[in-house]
């Protein structure tokens, strides 16, 4: 949003605002010369000549996160890439380590994937050798069902030393 101070003292006449539609929010401006300054509190400020202005003014505040998970934060300070606050890993999707860490299908995988979505997860860590690669293809799978890649931030490792299931 932004703080809106208006140069005048007076109320300008209805015939002097104009309303338009921004990407979330609806807004009244003035049609004359004003000062725009960026405020990080989701309000529009008018002088005090200007309060009987708040009766016409209606935006829409941004929307709350499901969870904790939707409350993303910059990765780096040097990186304009923002993720939720834990990233989901993915070592136990893949049926190649059933043996040694149970069974996890693909359907149970998807689930999961689904429900750290919803609740704002877009941070994920697998590898190519989390079982034998099908952790990797998985979730690889899953972004392109929901068509969902340019949202997700995948950490992934690789090897030139994979672990291979032996037949």
């Amino acid at each position: 949003m932004c703080l809106v101070v208006w140069r005048q003292a007076a109320v300008p006449p209805a015939s002097s605002l104009i309303s338009f539609e921004a990407e979330r929010e609806k807004l009244l401006v003035y049609k004359g010369s004003l000062n725009l300054v960026p405020c990080g509190h989701n309000i529009l400020y008018f002088s005090s000549t200007l309060t009987s202005l708040y009766s016409l003014m209606s935006f829409i505040a941004p929307i709350k996160p499901v969870s904790l998970l939707g409350r993303h934060r910059l990765l780096s300070p040097s990186a304009a890439v923002r993720v939720s606050p834990l990233a989901l890993g993915g070592m136990n999707f893949g049926n190649a380590w059933t043996d040694s860490l149970g069974e996890c299908s693909k359907e149970t995988a998807f689930e999961i994937l689904d429900y750290f979505y919803k609740q704002g997860g877009n941070f994920i860590d697998t590898a190519i050798n989390y079982q034998a690669g099908e952790s990797e293809q998985w979730i690889g799978e899953w972004m392109e069902k929901h068509d969902i890649r340019d949202e997700m931030v995948i950490a992934t490792k690789f090897t030139g030393m994979q672990i291979t299931v032996s037949s």
